[in-house]
């Protein structure tokens, strides 16, 4: 991951996670972070089929302050995502969205 031009951050934790899915095989791959390069800022999910090689969606999740992110698949197949957010600084409070993959699809 380390240089590819589309996942752009400011030196903070992301997170990567490997999905699974009948329709597209396991060759999906999730990855979170503040998607900005000098700021904090952004909180983005990013979608690749191709295990990486390019990044096919992404949807910003929060445009203010933001900052370490993690992922899981939860028991029902939803993808969870908790990162840090804020309104004047990331380190204010703790969000956590789940969204169904099928809906990242078609961001």
């Amino acid at each position: 991951i380390y240089g590819d031009k589309e996942l752009i951050e400011p030196i903070c934790q992301a997170s990567l996670l490997r999905y699974s899915t009948k329709g597209k095989g396991d060759n999906i791959m999730l990855f979170l972070n503040p998607s900005d390069e000098k700021l904090r800022i952004n909180m983005t999910l990013k979608v690749s089929e191709d295990l990486g090689r390019s990044w096919v969606n992404s949807k910003v999740l929060f445009s203010g302050p933001s900052a370490y992110s993690d992922m899981v698949v939860l028991k029902d197949g939803n993808i969870g995502c908790l990162f840090e957010a804020g309104i004047q600084s990331p380190y204010e409070g703790i969000v956590f969205q789940t969204f169904n993959f099928e809906n990242l699809s078609s961001f």
